[in-house]
């Protein structure tokens, strides 16, 4: 990868072809935020927007929730 070769930044790419299948991947989300405490990027065939995932909530025992913010999302307030 670019980021690997150029800056010496590990990176792994996951690819889920549909939303049902993430669950599979949630050992290895919650690994990675465990060893390395740093966001995971997401964004999708269908759904190009980026994403950000910052945590995992286990919310039974094949139950999981995502932490996920849009880094981009931008608004404004008007007074």
């Amino acid at each position: 990868m670019v980021v690997d070769h150029l800056y010496g930044v590990s990176s792994k790419i996951i690819h889920v072809t549909k939303g049902s299948d993430l669950h599979h991947h949630v050992p290895s989300l919650i690994e990675h935020l465990n060893k390395y405490g740093s966001p995971l990027m997401m964004g999708g065939d269908k759904d190009c927007s980026a994403k950000a995932v910052v945590g995992v909530h286990a919310s039974g025992s094949d139950a999981y929730l995502l932490i996920v913010v849009r880094p981009y999302y931008t608004f404004f307030i008007s007074c």
